[in-house]
């Protein structure tokens, strides 16, 4: 019974990476192929619109042409979504000279009426875990371009209209710009529009860091169940099978999860906190301590005692592996790889007395 759950489960493991190293070249694929490379035909009528726009301004007061370009923001350029953004040039007292913007048309209407100081502080929090934020000196570099028409890239979080709605998607916008005048008032116009979302690109799953370590974990967890199995009565044999599956079922589940790249003191961080979270576990294992030394002393519960005492000792030996230190990192893959076996180890630890205390509640009730 035991070996047809081990080829099951073996079988589980290898459809899953299977499926996993499909994702991930569909992934890359899509990297690859991705971007909205516009033609030269559809750029030139994007700086068309910004050349009527600034036309405008000619016959238009300066006020009433900020409101015209509020309330046509946003505009469809032969099916390409383009937004409007207006910075006009400001007097900064702290300077004596004119080295600040404000923002007076924008996306989103909280932003406008600010300094791209503080623009671009606000933009760059929301995206404070990626490598992808606004350069301080974007608009400033945008107006003392020589060119009569500038085109420049840069990201921002992807424009949703729903505000409850929380959006995390980084996007890479190309923008077209040139200069406005009227009277003493100058500054910059400029209509950009999404060239790729990056958010895809910043995503990996903990499988391809993890990749063959993840096997020596699932060999282990295979032995001791035939080990238990081989040496209990029906009652345990039952219960190692329920852990067989538990464990391989939450490896699975924890090799498909993602998340974001962040930065080397992101990462020794995430150390750290796994770290002083050991120490939190101490109450648990104490725990289990005493149910083991409370079962040792029924004698008929001896099965029992000997599939919890190695029960906990497995957890020990994982709890020792995700402590164990490693100081040496060549680079970000190396410390990844490293955290994420730890963050395996130490939720192991937890499952796995977890289950003792299960399996002696159960005990007490039968």
């Amino acid at each position: 019974m035991i070996y047809i759950n081990i080829v099951i489960i073996i079988l589980m493991h290898i459809i899953a990476t299977k499926y996993l190293d499909y994702k991930i070249n569909k992934l890359n694929n899509k990297e690859n192929n991705k971007g909205n490379n516009i033609s030269n035909k559809n750029k030139n009528k994007i700086i068309d619109e910004i050349n009527n726009r600034n036309n405008l301004l000619k016959n238009m007061s300066y006020n009433d042409w900020i409101v015209y370009n509020k309330n046509n923001k946003i505009k469809m350029i032969d099916n390409i979504q383009c937004y409007t953004f207006i910075w006009e040039r400001s007097y900064d007292k702290k300077f004596g000279m004119f080295d600040e913007f404000i923002n007076k048309v924008y996306f989103d209407e909280k932003l406008e009426n600010l300094t791209f100081d503080l623009f671009s502080n606000i933009i760059n929090d929301d995206i404070s875990l990626f490598d992808y934020k606004l350069n301080k000196n974007l608009i400033k570099t945008m107006f003392h371009l020589n060119q009569k028409i500038n085109e420049v890239s840069f990201y921002s979080i992807e424009h949703i209209k729903d505000k409850s709605v929380r959006n995390e998607n980084i996007i890479k916008y190309n923008c077209i710009n040139q200069k406005f005048i009227k009277d003493n008032t100058d500054g910059i116009i400029g209509i950009y529009y999404v060239d790729n979302n990056i958010t895809d690109n910043q995503i990996y799953y903990y499988y391809e860091f993890i990749d063959n370590k993840i096997y020596i974990l699932i060999i282990i967890s295979l032995l001791i169940s035939i080990i238990i199995y081989t040496n209990t009565n029906n009652y345990n044999k039952l219960l190692i099978i329920i852990l067989l599956y538990l464990l391989n079922f939450y490896i699975i589940y924890y090799i498909f999860n993602k998340t974001a790249k962040v930065n080397n003191e992101s990462l020794l961080t995430k150390f750290n906190d796994i770290n002083t979270s050991s120490l939190s576990i101490a109450f648990l294992i104490s725990v289990n301590i005493f149910i083991i030394n409370f079962i040792s002393k029924n004698k008929k519960s001896k099965n029992i005692y000997i599939l919890s005492i190695i029960l906990f000792s497995l957890s020990i030996f994982y709890l020792l592996g995700s402590l164990y230190k490693i100081l040496s990192y060549n680079n970000q893959y190396d410390i990844r790889r490293i955290l994420f076996i730890k963050v395996l180890l130490y939720n192991l630890v937890i499952l796995i007395n977890f289950y003792i205390i299960i399996i002696y509640i159960i005990h007490l009730m039968i």
